[in-house]
């Protein structure tokens, strides 16, 4: 199966992830914190403390400034120093930075816009690239004012050399051909799996003629099971039994999340 082993102690990380910032793991304490205090209170119902603090470790694990959900913040911080308090940040570069030296193309995946945002200020400041960002928000048509979502693909694709695409996987994930770009990353992940793979497909269309290569890259602790780690594995179970079954599974139940 594949589940989170209890006995699972983190020494081991994914070849994808690194080790919780220290910023990231007092964010992560207080959630866990103010959780339990809840629960021992009784003032908030259970099943929505649970929900609370996992959006907030989903967002931990992206970067501590966007659990605060605040754009000023990460407006006003220094770029490197954006990246060095987030685990799961400064492996996307490491994987971008390799991108690049072989100037190809990425397509970098989250559906939380505040961290579009992020990223996008972050592509600025290490590659003089301001990435386009296709989500709910752009127009399905090309107006005067705003570029549709497949005049932003096809700008992309004919682009020359290396360059980033950020985007969100509901909002891209059906109809975009993006053959342009060899490299995906999928930075929150998605609860669904088939839409993660659907999200995926956009690199895999016909016309594609290089090896494609995914990556997850996590936020993780050897102390503890962080959110990226219990949802990779649940994800990881959850395409295991879709491909061994007749009728395919759904997307990760909030339930499967609780420890």
């Amino acid at each position: 199966k594949y589940i989170v082993p209890n006995d699972w102690d983190g020494s081991e990380l994914h070849d994808c992830a690194f080790e919780l910032s220290e910023l990231q793991d007092k964010y992560y304490q207080d959630v866990k914190r103010e959780y339990e205090s809840s629960i021992e209170s009784g003032e908030v119902p259970p099943s929505i403390a649970i929900l609370k603090a996992i959006n907030a470790w989903k967002r931990i694990c992206d970067h501590p400034y966007i659990a605060d959900k605040l754009w000023i913040p990460i407006e006003n911080t220094n770029s490197n120093k954006l990246i060095q308090q987030s685990a799961k940040l400064r492996k996307t570069v490491e994987i971008i930075n390799s991108v690049k030296s072989k100037n190809e193309k990425v397509l970098v995946f989250t559906d939380i816009k505040l961290t579009q945002r992020m990223l996008k200020k972050v592509f600025i400041d290490e590659y003089n690239i301001s990435a386009k960002v296709i989500n709910g928000d752009t127009a399905i048509r090309t107006s005067f004012k705003n570029d549709s979502r497949q005049k932003i693909v096809d700008d992309f694709n004919k682009s020359d050399g290396f360059n980033i695409l950020i985007l969100s996987p509901v909002a891209a994930g059906f109809g975009l051909n993006i053959t342009g770009a060899n490299n995906v990353i999928h930075y929150t992940r998605h609860w669904n799996p088939a839409k993660e793979n659907q999200a995926s497909d956009r690199a895999y269309r016909i016309g594609q003629t290089k090896d494609v290569t995914i990556y997850h890259p996590m936020s993780l602790s050897k102390s503890y099971h962080t959110f990226d780690a219990k949802l990779d594995f649940l994800l990881r179970r959850k395409r295991m039994l879709a491909e061994n079954s007749l009728i395919p599974t759904g997307k990760v139940k909030i339930i499967e999340l609780m420890d």
